[in-house]
Protein backbone atom coordinates (compact mmCIF):
# COMPACT_ATOMS: atom_id res chain seq x y z
CA UNK A 1 0.00 0.00 0.00
CA UNK A 2 2.85 2.39 0.88
CA UNK A 3 4.53 1.62 -2.43
CA UNK A 4 1.32 2.43 -4.34
CA UNK A 5 0.93 5.71 -2.46
CA UNK A 6 4.55 6.65 -3.15
CA UNK A 7 4.11 5.89 -6.86
CA UNK A 8 0.90 7.99 -6.97
CA UNK A 9 2.62 10.89 -5.18
CA UNK A 10 5.58 10.78 -7.55
CA UNK A 11 3.18 10.68 -10.51
CA UNK A 12 1.23 13.76 -9.30
CA UNK A 13 4.42 15.70 -8.56
CA UNK A 14 5.85 14.70 -11.91
CA UNK A 15 2.65 15.71 -13.70
CA UNK A 16 2.74 19.17 -12.05
CA UNK A 17 6.42 19.53 -12.91
CA UNK A 18 5.63 18.79 -16.55
CA UNK A 19 3.18 21.67 -16.67
CA UNK A 20 4.45 24.76 -18.40
CA UNK A 21 4.29 28.15 -16.72
CA UNK A 22 1.50 29.04 -19.11
CA UNK A 23 -0.52 26.06 -17.87
CA UNK A 24 0.09 26.97 -14.23
CA UNK A 25 -0.91 30.61 -14.64
CA UNK A 26 -4.34 29.88 -16.10
CA UNK A 27 -7.36 30.92 -14.03
CA UNK A 28 -8.12 33.59 -11.45
CA UNK A 29 -5.70 35.31 -9.06
CA UNK A 30 -6.12 37.96 -6.37
CA UNK A 31 -3.45 40.28 -4.99
CA UNK A 32 -2.42 38.74 -1.68
CA UNK A 33 -3.25 40.51 1.59
CA UNK A 34 -4.56 43.68 -0.05
CA UNK A 35 -7.74 44.53 1.86
CA UNK A 36 -8.31 47.94 0.27
CA UNK A 37 -8.35 47.51 -3.51
CA UNK A 38 -6.73 44.25 -4.62
CA UNK A 39 -5.89 43.62 -8.25
CA UNK A 40 -7.70 40.58 -9.65
CA UNK A 41 -6.22 38.80 -12.66
CA UNK A 42 -7.90 36.25 -14.91
CA UNK A 43 -5.56 34.46 -17.33
CA UNK A 44 -6.96 32.70 -20.40
CA UNK A 45 -4.97 31.24 -23.32
CA UNK A 46 -3.84 34.53 -24.84
CA UNK A 47 -5.15 37.39 -22.71
CA UNK A 48 -5.28 38.50 -19.09
CA UNK A 49 -8.20 40.44 -17.63
CA UNK A 50 -7.14 42.93 -14.93
CA UNK A 51 -9.65 44.44 -12.52
CA UNK A 52 -9.65 46.78 -9.53
CA UNK A 53 -11.91 49.54 -8.22
CA UNK A 54 -10.26 52.08 -10.50
CA UNK A 55 -9.29 49.97 -13.51
CA UNK A 56 -10.71 47.25 -15.70
CA UNK A 57 -9.15 46.05 -18.92
CA UNK A 58 -7.90 43.11 -20.92
CA UNK A 59 -4.37 42.73 -22.32
CA UNK A 60 -2.54 40.23 -24.50
CA UNK A 61 0.23 38.32 -22.77
CA UNK A 62 2.99 35.87 -23.61
CA UNK A 63 5.17 33.62 -21.46
CA UNK A 64 8.66 32.58 -22.49
CA UNK A 65 10.26 30.22 -19.96
CA UNK A 66 9.96 32.14 -16.67
CA UNK A 67 9.30 35.61 -18.11
CA UNK A 68 5.83 37.16 -18.41
CA UNK A 69 5.26 39.72 -21.17
CA UNK A 70 2.10 41.87 -21.12
CA UNK A 71 1.25 44.21 -23.97
CA UNK A 72 0.73 47.72 -22.55
CA UNK A 73 -0.56 50.78 -24.41
CA UNK A 74 2.86 51.99 -25.53
CA UNK A 75 5.28 49.47 -24.04
CA UNK A 76 5.80 45.84 -23.02
CA UNK A 77 5.59 44.99 -19.32
CA UNK A 78 8.07 42.28 -18.31
CA UNK A 79 8.50 40.39 -15.06
CA UNK A 80 9.85 37.07 -13.81
CA UNK A 81 7.22 34.62 -12.58
CA UNK A 82 7.68 32.20 -9.70
CA UNK A 83 5.08 29.71 -8.44
CA UNK A 84 5.33 28.98 -4.73
CA UNK A 85 2.67 27.04 -2.77
CA UNK A 86 -0.34 28.26 -4.76
CA UNK A 87 1.14 31.76 -4.89
CA UNK A 88 2.15 33.60 -8.03
CA UNK A 89 5.09 35.93 -7.45
CA UNK A 90 6.06 38.60 -9.97
CA UNK A 91 9.70 39.67 -9.66
CA UNK A 92 11.63 42.58 -11.07
CA UNK A 93 13.24 41.55 -14.36
CA UNK A 94 16.45 43.36 -13.41
CA UNK A 95 16.88 41.82 -10.01
CA UNK A 96 15.35 39.56 -7.39
CA UNK A 97 12.87 42.03 -5.88
CA UNK A 98 9.28 40.82 -5.54
CA UNK A 99 6.91 43.31 -7.13
CA UNK A 100 3.56 41.65 -6.48
CA UNK A 101 2.24 38.43 -4.93
CA UNK A 102 -1.04 36.81 -5.98
CA UNK A 103 -2.94 33.79 -4.74
CA UNK A 104 -5.69 31.68 -6.24
CA UNK A 105 -8.94 33.62 -6.36
CA UNK A 106 -12.03 31.63 -5.37
CA UNK A 107 -13.75 34.51 -3.57
CA UNK A 108 -16.99 36.28 -4.39
CA UNK A 109 -15.87 39.69 -3.13
CA UNK A 110 -13.49 41.49 -0.77
CA UNK A 111 -15.51 40.59 2.33
CA UNK A 112 -15.35 36.91 1.42
CA UNK A 113 -11.58 37.22 0.96
CA UNK A 114 -11.16 39.10 4.26
CA UNK A 115 -13.23 36.51 6.17
CA UNK A 116 -11.10 33.71 4.70
CA UNK A 117 -7.76 35.32 5.46
CA UNK A 118 -8.57 36.79 8.88
CA UNK A 119 -10.83 33.93 10.04
CA UNK A 120 -13.86 36.16 10.57
CA UNK A 121 -17.51 35.95 9.59
CA UNK A 122 -18.66 39.45 8.64
CA UNK A 123 -22.14 39.40 7.08
CA UNK A 124 -23.13 42.62 5.33
CA UNK A 125 -26.59 44.07 6.00
CA UNK A 126 -29.41 43.21 3.61
CA UNK A 127 -31.42 46.15 2.26
CA UNK A 128 -35.17 45.86 1.72
CA UNK A 129 -35.03 47.91 -1.48
CA UNK A 130 -32.77 48.78 -4.37
CA UNK A 131 -30.09 51.38 -3.76
CA UNK A 132 -27.92 52.61 -6.60
CA UNK A 133 -24.38 53.18 -5.39
CA UNK A 134 -22.60 56.43 -6.17
CA UNK A 135 -19.40 56.22 -8.17
CA UNK A 136 -17.06 57.26 -5.39
CA UNK A 137 -13.59 55.73 -5.13
CA UNK A 138 -12.69 54.75 -1.56
CA UNK A 139 -9.06 54.95 -0.44
CA UNK A 140 -9.42 53.11 2.88
CA UNK A 141 -11.39 50.21 4.30
CA UNK A 142 -12.61 49.49 7.79
CA UNK A 143 -13.81 45.99 8.67
CA UNK A 144 -15.77 45.55 11.90
CA UNK A 145 -16.86 42.19 13.31
CA UNK A 146 -18.78 41.44 16.49
CA UNK A 147 -17.51 38.32 18.27
CA UNK A 148 -18.01 37.22 21.88
CA UNK A 149 -19.52 40.60 22.83
CA UNK A 150 -16.45 42.38 21.53
CA UNK A 151 -15.92 44.61 18.51
CA UNK A 152 -12.91 43.75 16.33
CA UNK A 153 -11.64 46.51 14.04
CA UNK A 154 -9.35 46.29 11.00
CA UNK A 155 -8.29 49.48 9.24
CA UNK A 156 -6.85 48.73 5.79
CA UNK A 157 -6.44 45.13 6.93
CA UNK A 158 -4.54 45.90 10.15
CA UNK A 159 -6.08 45.00 13.51
CA UNK A 160 -6.52 47.88 15.97
CA UNK A 161 -8.47 48.81 19.05
CA UNK A 162 -11.49 51.02 18.55
CA UNK A 163 -10.33 53.84 20.81
CA UNK A 164 -6.97 54.37 19.08
CA UNK A 165 -7.21 56.79 16.16
CA UNK A 166 -3.50 57.59 16.01
CA UNK A 167 -2.90 54.65 13.67
CA UNK A 168 -5.43 56.07 11.21
CA UNK A 169 -3.74 59.45 11.19
CA UNK A 170 -0.34 57.84 10.69
CA UNK A 171 -1.41 55.33 8.04
CA UNK A 172 -3.59 57.50 5.84
CA UNK A 173 -2.23 59.72 3.12
CA UNK A 174 -3.35 63.33 3.14
CA UNK A 175 -5.52 62.89 0.05
CA UNK A 176 -6.92 59.50 1.06
CA UNK A 177 -10.03 60.65 2.88
CA UNK A 178 -12.82 58.28 1.77
CA UNK A 179 -13.34 55.13 3.83
CA UNK A 180 -15.52 52.15 2.92
CA UNK A 181 -17.06 50.42 5.94
CA UNK A 182 -17.61 46.65 5.94
CA UNK A 183 -19.54 46.20 9.18
CA UNK A 184 -21.30 43.05 10.35
CA UNK A 185 -25.08 43.43 10.29
CA UNK A 186 -25.43 42.44 13.97
CA UNK A 187 -23.27 45.29 15.29
CA UNK A 188 -25.41 47.60 17.45
CA UNK A 189 -25.97 51.30 16.79
CA UNK A 190 -24.24 52.25 20.04
CA UNK A 191 -21.03 50.56 18.82
CA UNK A 192 -21.50 52.02 15.34
CA UNK A 193 -21.64 55.52 16.84
CA UNK A 194 -18.29 54.91 18.52
CA UNK A 195 -16.78 53.76 15.21
CA UNK A 196 -18.06 56.85 13.42
CA UNK A 197 -16.82 59.10 16.21
CA UNK A 198 -13.29 57.69 15.91
CA UNK A 199 -13.32 58.21 12.14
CA UNK A 200 -14.43 61.80 12.67
CA UNK A 201 -11.56 62.36 15.11
CA UNK A 202 -9.23 61.17 12.34
CA UNK A 203 -10.94 63.59 9.93
CA UNK A 204 -12.23 60.73 7.81
CA UNK A 205 -15.71 62.17 7.41
CA UNK A 206 -16.52 60.80 3.94
CA UNK A 207 -17.64 57.20 4.39
CA UNK A 208 -19.52 54.53 2.48
CA UNK A 209 -21.58 51.76 4.07
CA UNK A 210 -21.27 48.47 2.17
CA UNK A 211 -24.51 46.48 1.91
CA UNK A 212 -26.45 43.98 -0.20
CA UNK A 213 -29.49 45.32 -2.07
CA UNK A 214 -32.80 43.52 -2.63
CA UNK A 215 -31.44 41.95 -5.84
CA UNK A 216 -28.46 40.41 -4.06
CA UNK A 217 -25.95 42.89 -5.51
CA UNK A 218 -23.27 44.72 -3.53
CA UNK A 219 -24.00 48.42 -3.14
CA UNK A 220 -22.63 51.35 -1.16
CA UNK A 221 -24.51 54.07 0.71
CA UNK A 222 -22.29 57.13 0.76
CA UNK A 223 -22.53 59.88 3.35
CA UNK A 224 -20.56 62.83 4.65
CA UNK A 225 -20.39 62.95 8.43
CA UNK A 226 -20.31 66.40 10.05
CA UNK A 227 -16.93 67.60 11.33
CA UNK A 228 -16.15 67.70 15.03
CA UNK A 229 -15.76 70.89 17.00
CA UNK A 230 -11.98 71.35 17.33
CA UNK A 231 -12.38 72.48 20.94
CA UNK A 232 -14.99 70.22 22.50
CA UNK A 233 -14.85 67.31 20.11
CA UNK A 234 -18.62 67.47 19.59
CA UNK A 235 -20.59 67.31 16.36
CA UNK A 236 -21.24 70.65 14.73
CA UNK A 237 -25.02 71.09 14.26
CA UNK A 238 -26.78 72.46 11.16
CA UNK A 239 -27.14 76.28 10.90
CA UNK A 240 -29.19 77.72 13.76
CA UNK A 241 -31.60 79.55 11.47
CA UNK A 242 -32.71 76.16 10.14
CA UNK A 243 -32.55 73.96 13.19
CA UNK A 244 -34.37 76.42 15.49
CA UNK A 245 -37.39 76.57 13.25
CA UNK A 246 -39.55 73.70 14.37
CA UNK A 247 -41.40 73.69 11.05
CA UNK A 248 -38.14 72.76 9.30
CA UNK A 249 -37.62 69.62 11.36
CA UNK A 250 -38.84 66.19 10.27
CA UNK A 251 -38.42 64.05 13.37
CA UNK A 252 -37.86 60.34 12.75
CA UNK A 253 -37.56 58.01 15.73
CA UNK A 254 -36.47 54.40 15.15
CA UNK A 255 -36.81 51.78 17.87
CA UNK A 256 -36.67 47.97 17.68
CA UNK A 257 -40.47 47.74 17.80
CA UNK A 258 -41.62 51.07 16.35
CA UNK A 259 -41.05 53.78 13.75
CA UNK A 260 -42.51 57.27 14.13
CA UNK A 261 -42.39 60.31 11.84
CA UNK A 262 -43.21 63.60 13.55
CA UNK A 263 -44.77 61.58 16.35
CA UNK A 264 -47.05 59.59 14.06
CA UNK A 265 -46.74 55.82 13.84
CA UNK A 266 -45.41 54.55 10.52
CA UNK A 267 -43.83 51.44 9.03
CA UNK A 268 -41.07 50.68 6.54
CA UNK A 269 -43.54 50.23 3.70
CA UNK A 270 -44.75 53.84 4.03
CA UNK A 271 -41.66 55.56 5.44
CA UNK A 272 -40.15 56.80 2.18
CA UNK A 273 -43.39 58.18 0.73
CA UNK A 274 -44.30 59.90 4.00
CA UNK A 275 -40.90 61.59 4.16
CA UNK A 276 -41.13 62.60 0.47
CA UNK A 277 -44.43 64.39 1.10
CA UNK A 278 -42.96 66.31 4.03
CA UNK A 279 -39.81 67.31 2.12
CA UNK A 280 -41.83 68.38 -0.91
CA UNK A 281 -43.96 70.67 1.25
CA UNK A 282 -40.85 72.32 2.71
CA UNK A 283 -37.58 72.09 0.78
CA UNK A 284 -35.67 73.53 3.76
CA UNK A 285 -36.55 70.53 5.89
CA UNK A 286 -33.94 68.83 8.04
CA UNK A 287 -34.57 65.17 8.79
CA UNK A 288 -33.49 64.60 12.37
CA UNK A 289 -33.21 60.88 13.11
CA UNK A 290 -32.96 59.29 16.52
CA UNK A 291 -31.81 55.66 16.57
CA UNK A 292 -32.10 53.60 19.73
CA UNK A 293 -28.61 52.30 20.56
CA UNK A 294 -29.75 48.68 20.80
CA UNK A 295 -30.84 48.66 17.13
CA UNK A 296 -28.90 46.45 14.75
CA UNK A 297 -26.67 47.99 12.11
CA UNK A 298 -28.87 46.33 9.46
CA UNK A 299 -31.96 48.20 10.70
CA UNK A 300 -29.97 51.44 10.89
CA UNK A 301 -28.72 51.13 7.33
CA UNK A 302 -32.15 50.28 5.95
CA UNK A 303 -33.49 53.49 7.47
CA UNK A 304 -30.65 55.58 6.02
CA UNK A 305 -31.26 53.99 2.60
CA UNK A 306 -34.99 54.84 2.74
CA UNK A 307 -34.30 58.46 3.69
CA UNK A 308 -31.65 58.95 1.01
CA UNK A 309 -33.88 57.28 -1.58
CA UNK A 310 -36.63 59.78 -0.71
CA UNK A 311 -34.32 62.64 -1.72
CA UNK A 312 -33.03 60.81 -4.79
CA UNK A 313 -36.55 60.14 -6.08
CA UNK A 314 -37.57 63.77 -5.54
CA UNK A 315 -34.49 64.91 -7.46
CA UNK A 316 -35.26 62.50 -10.30
CA UNK A 317 -38.87 63.72 -10.43
CA UNK A 318 -37.67 67.31 -10.65
CA UNK A 319 -35.14 66.39 -13.37
CA UNK A 320 -37.89 64.71 -15.40
CA UNK A 321 -40.20 67.72 -15.18
CA UNK A 322 -37.45 70.27 -15.84
CA UNK A 323 -35.07 68.48 -18.22
CA UNK A 324 -37.03 65.38 -19.33
CA UNK A 325 -34.34 63.12 -17.87
CA UNK A 326 -35.35 60.41 -15.40
CA UNK A 327 -31.96 60.19 -13.65
CA UNK A 328 -30.63 63.54 -12.50
CA UNK A 329 -27.05 62.23 -12.34
CA UNK A 330 -27.06 61.95 -16.14
CA UNK A 331 -27.35 65.74 -16.46
CA UNK A 332 -24.50 68.20 -16.93
CA UNK A 333 -22.63 69.18 -13.76
CA UNK A 334 -24.28 72.61 -13.47
CA UNK A 335 -27.71 71.08 -13.92
CA UNK A 336 -26.95 68.48 -11.24
CA UNK A 337 -26.04 71.31 -8.85
CA UNK A 338 -29.30 73.06 -9.68
CA UNK A 339 -31.34 69.92 -9.00
CA UNK A 340 -29.54 69.33 -5.70
CA UNK A 341 -30.16 72.93 -4.68
CA UNK A 342 -33.90 72.28 -5.06
CA UNK A 343 -33.71 69.25 -2.77
CA UNK A 344 -30.58 69.51 -0.60
CA UNK A 345 -30.06 66.29 1.35
CA UNK A 346 -30.16 67.24 5.02
CA UNK A 347 -30.14 64.25 7.34
CA UNK A 348 -28.91 64.71 10.91
CA UNK A 349 -28.49 61.83 13.33
CA UNK A 350 -29.24 62.65 16.94
CA UNK A 351 -26.75 61.17 19.36
CA UNK A 352 -27.85 60.46 22.92
CA UNK A 353 -26.36 63.61 24.48
CA UNK A 354 -28.28 65.76 21.99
Amino acid sequence: MKIRFAILFIYVVGLYACQTNKDKIQGKWIEADNFVDPYRLTFSDFSVKMESNVFSGEKLYHIRKDTLYINQFDSIYKSLIVFDNEHLKLKDIEGDTIIEIYERDTFTDLVDYFNHKRKHSINLPQLRSEFKATGHIYHNTLFADWQNNKILIFFNGKAHTLSDTSYILLDKKEWATRTLLYIDKEVRVGVLNRIKSELQRAQLNAVGFAAIDDSGNRTTIGTLMPPLDSIGGRLLPPPLDLINRKANNIMVCVKPDSLTINGNNSDWGNCKDAVKRLIKSNHKSIIRVEFEETLSYETYLNCIAELQNAYIELRNDYAMVTYEVDNYLELESEQIKEVRSQYPMRIQELIKEE
